[in-house]
């Protein structure tokens, strides 16, 4: 299921790190064992589950501060589980609902981006200028 995952990431401008562990964010001074922070323009969260089709996370927001932080990092690390990649987006949101009942999912894909009257395209304005799809082996 990586493989269709990383299909669909490269399709999307997407960049995956495959990893046994995210130590790595610990020389951002993240603290690695909650579930996301974020320091100055780096963050992470975990999310729930991915789509291997369409490249989404699916990330559940419990607190609007969470939310707030996420989406104010200039890069973030999306963190998942290899076992948590299913095939679809409907798979995808079916395990998440298994895994923690919520009302309040939002999906992940990329940067956020927009384009003038003149073509020109801007990332990360509404959002994190690069998102980095972090999967633990």
């Amino acid at each position: 299921m990586i493989e269709k995952l990383k299909e669909s990431a490269k399709i999307n401008k997407i960049d995956i790190v495959e990893t046994e562990s995210i130590d790595f964010l610990e020389k951002h001074n993240l603290d690695v064992t909650k579930e996301y922070d974020c320091k100055n323009d780096v963050g992470f969260v975990k999310a729930l589950c991915v789509s291997a089709n369409s490249a989404q996370t699916i990330i559940d927001i419990d607190k609007k501060e969470k939310l707030d932080k996420i989406m104010k990092t200039q890069d973030l690390y999306i963190v998942f589980h290899a076992s948590d990649i299913k095939e679809n987006l409907i798979d995808a949101y079916k395990f998440a609902k298994q895994k923690k009942e919520s009302a309040y999912y939002i999906f992940v894909s990329q940067e956020s981006k927009t384009a003038d009257i003149e073509k020109t395209l801007v990332s990360g304005v509404q959002g994190p200028k690069r998102v980095v799809f972090v999967c633990v082996k």
